[in-house]
């Protein structure tokens, strides 16, 4: 016969050896009872406390990262020459900004030719160059293409910065013709002058967002961020012209973070495991 709720109460106690007549005695079901009343005879509890319990655990999404493909042998000096140009290209956003927020169309009377236009155009090709072999490096041991397209663009782009800036600085005289006194002035062709600046400042905006894209490979994914949006914020300004000294400036930061960034790059071994 079942036993009643009464026989359970708390009043009461419930010992181990009292028949729960699941069915057969405990001592004849060969398994052990647990010393506590069947589920139905536990006192309910108040609606207000009772959680739902869930059949079964939601499906949530976890994004899938594509693992590195290696296209060659991993060369680690690769990243190591684009930090190093990453540097030089932030010295040479500092200049840069500095001579255009001086003088961005004219350049004074009685001066000479300024050469800080060419050296700063200079100082732009020769750390693109520098860092294209970076980006080349994320294309080598990491597989991505962006990262080989924006090398590409780089260099070319800074290229063409130097030539288009450098080129465009015309002399002006009172009389239209050379003023032997110096009472002149030299300008920017404007044409070519902010052809020169949006041709370069499609740049950052690769480079950045090659940061981004292989930002999961790389030691510290934040930084990776950081660098491709500051990147690409300072290749805005830049496309700009009459705000570019703020986006060489915004470069400048950006350089700064992608040459740490590429010196503290992992390589990854055949067996995908990083190297240092």
């Amino acid at each position: 016969m079942m036993p009643g709720p009464e026989r359970y109460s708390s009043q009461q106690g419930y010992s181990p050896n009292q028949a729960m007549n699941y069915g057969a005695p405990p001592q004849q079901a060969g398994y052990y009872q647990p010393p506590y009343p069947p589920p139905q005879y536990y006192t309910p509890m108040p609606y207000a406390y009772q959680q739902p319990v869930p059949q079964y655990m939601p499906y949530m999404p976890y994004p899938v990262i594509a693992p590195p493909r290696p296209r060659g042998p991993p060369a680690r000096p690769l990243f190591y020459i684009g930090a190093a140009g990453m540097f030089v290209l932030a010295a040479a956003g500092i200049l840069g900004g500095l001579v255009f927020f001086i003088a961005p169309f004219g350049y004074g009377y009685g001066r000479g030719y300024p050469f800080e236009i060419v050296i700063t155009g200079v100082m732009v090709l020769i750390s693109s160059v520098m860092a294209a072999v970076g980006y080349l490096g994320l294309y080598r041991n990491y597989g991505s293409g962006m990262g080989a397209a924006s090398g590409i663009y780089l260099l070319i782009a800074a290229s063409l910065f130097l030539v288009l800036t450098a080129g465009s600085i015309e002399y002006h005289s009172f009389g239209g013709y050379w003023d032997e006194t110096g009472y002149g002035y030299y300008t920017p062709n404007i044409f070519m002058y902010w052809t020169g600046y949006i041709i370069f400042g499609v740049a950052p905006i690769l480079t950045g967002t090659s940061h981004l894209v292989s930002r999961h490979h790389m030691t510290i994914p934040g930084l990776g961020v950081a660098t491709g949006v500051l990147l690409i914020i300072g290749g805005a300004f830049l496309i700009t012209l009459f705000l570019s000294f703020v986006g060489f400036f915004i470069l400048t930061a950006g350089a700064i973070c992608g040459g740490i960034n590429f010196a503290k790059a992992p390589i990854y071994q055949m067996n995908m495991s990083p190297q240092g």
